[in-house]
């Protein structure tokens, strides 16, 4: 059963151009585009039935991803978030080679200009001091979305992870020499079979000793199927939840302490859709806008209002406490300059 479980996954005949056939950068009035350049994993950890599903790892080859961002940049995008499943495992091919996703993003870095980029989600293997150079680059977001899921390297290890809780905070350290006040984030699983307070505790201290601003925590649910719905040694429901309150409780109050250390600051911004339409006597309109760092701000402008899509600069005026702490989607409120 083991055995058939944590099988290598096999390859699917089409699914490389089936994977990449739909995706958001056909849609050019998107404020903030994507691309996917990168799906399936060939990985089996076991609580997830993604390698089951979608079969293994397939990547949009390098030229293809340069001339998708193009098209996006004279469309007059000024953003591409880079979407993956497992962007360790991104191999494009190129002039009859393969290029991982460190080596495509600085050629991509050279071959185009007038705009940044976003990387979804990272997973700590694939930083090292070549991805750490490469993305010092001013092009792309600081803004790093870790795939953590547990501070215990135990439960690590029951999940069929590949890295360790010191490989995580490795990352993170080396990531903050690169850019400057980035914005990190993680994944965590709370209540996976067999984790104790201990090692909950564990996963505790790794969320602050990596100062994530936000953690998307959730409680283990058994996926048919997979390794994990078969372990023992449940955890209740209730616990799980309480620790996922716990989490989140961090989180939010770290998120804002995150804002107020960049209050009076000037940042980069792609506006989004205007809240309220200008006001003629006033001359004034709100929009929404995602900055570089990865804040959702309510901005006031007068006289000439971005429109979706339109790169603006916009100093940072205070957290939006009540908003965050209800889970609402904007964090800040900001003024454009």
């Amino acid at each position: 059963l083991r055995a058939t479980l944590f099988a290598r996954p096999a390859a699917k005949q089409g699914t490389a151009e089936l994977s990449f056939r739909l995706a958001t950068d056909t849609f050019l009035v998107h404020s903030r585009s994507s691309v996917k350049i990168q799906d399936g994993c060939n990985n089996s950890c076991s609580y997830c039935a993604i390698h089951v599903a979608r079969g293994h790892s397939v990547s949009l080859p390098v030229r293809e991803v340069i001339d998708r961002v193009r098209m996006l940049r004279a469309s007059g995008q000024h953003e591409v978030v880079f979407t993956t499943v497992n962007i360790a495992q991104y191999r494009g091919e190129y002039d009859g080679a393969y290029l991982d996703f460190t080596d495509m993003l600085a050629l991509l870095l050279k071959e185009t200009s007038g705009i940044s980029f976003r990387i979804s989600s990272i997973y700590p293997e694939l930083v090292d001091d070549r991805f750490c150079e490469v993305v010092s680059d001013s092009r792309v977001r600081p803004h790093f979305h870790i795939s953590v899921q547990s501070g215990s390297d135990k439960i690590l290890a029951a999940m069929n992870r590949t890295y360790r809780a010191a490989d995580v905070v490795r990352s993170v350290e080396m990531l903050r020499r690169a850019k400057e006040n980035p914005f990190f984030a993680c994944d965590i699983i709370a209540g996976f079979p067999g984790e104790t307070e201990g090692d909950f505790l564990r996963t505790m201290e790794l969320c602050r000793a990596c100062n994530f601003a936000y953690i998307h925590a959730f409680p283990f649910s058994a996926r048919p199927g997979t390794a994990a719905a078969a372990m023992k040694q449940k955890v209740p429901q209730s616990v799980a939840r309480r620790r996922v309150n716990q989490l989140s409780e961090f989180a939010v109050q770290n998120k804002i302490t995150y804002i107020n250390s960049y209050r009076g600051k000037v940042v980069r911004a792609v506006a989004e859709t205007a809240k309220h339409p200008p006001v003629p006597a006033a001359d004034t309109a709100v929009v929404n806008a995602v900055t570089e760092n990865f804040l959702h701000c309510t901005v006031k402008c007068r006289r000439n209002v971005p429109s979706p899509g339109e790169e603006i600069c916009v100093r940072i005026v205070r957290p939006l406490e009540e908003s965050i702490r209800s889970g609402a989607e904007l964090d800040a409120e900001a003024e454009i300059v």
